[in-house]
């Protein structure tokens, strides 16, 4: 039996993408993630009575407001224990962005997964631009990706020219990243 990862849900407001994932474990499109915890910042949060629907136990539904505590990191190490209760791998923040402690972040580095709430200013446009070279940057030691290594760099070009991280078009965007850039597209308008 394939053992399952131990999923922390950070929610404010309607809880909308946290009902999307618990429906997705419970049919089985995430079939290996076990969600372990809820935290809301507020009682009224709107995604506890949803995780409530979803059948998440009470016990494992908390609501941690950042004000109550001294600090922000005396804020994080009350989401941590919750965490480290709970044997917690992932955490998912849906719209908790601007709270999320740094010592929280900085526990769970790798293993958080975000959804921004609302556009990305012109830096944070800047700093997601970069992934595909730190994709590349990461796998580089890997023989065994060699071959696709263009496709870890280029999947972000466009035809013509206007893409990302080296402005490359047409037939010199290798042809494994030009096929990774369809299957992308093809993948955010599906799903």
């Amino acid at each position: 039996m394939i053992e399952k990862l131990r999923l922390a849900m950070f929610v404010s407001g309607g809880g909308s993408t946290m009902r999307e994932i618990l429906q997705a474990t419970k049919s089985g499109i995430l079939s290996r993630i076990e969600p372990v915890l809820i935290v809301a910042s507020r009682p009224d949060a709107g995604g506890i009575e949803k995780a409530l629907q979803e059948g998440i136990s009470p016990t494992h539904i908390v609501v941690r407001r950042p004000k109550a505590y001294s600090c922000p990191e005396a804020f994080g190490e009350a989401l941590l224990a919750e965490c480290r209760i709970r044997g917690v791998e992932l955490i998912g923040q849906y719209g908790w962005l601007p709270k999320v402690p740094l010592n929280v972040i900085e526990e769970y580095a790798g293993r958080m997964i975000n959804q921004h709430p609302g556009p990305l200013d012109p830096e944070e446009w800047d700093h997601m631009r970069q992934h595909p070279v730190k994709g590349y940057e990461i796998t580089a030691h890997l023989d065994l990706l060699r071959p696709s290594m263009g496709c870890i760099r280029n999947h972000h070009e466009r035809w013509d020219g206007s893409g990302y991280p080296d402005g490359l078009a047409a037939e010199a965007i290798p042809l494994g990243a030009r096929i990774v850039s369809i299957a992308d597209a093809f993948d955010a308008i599906a799903t």
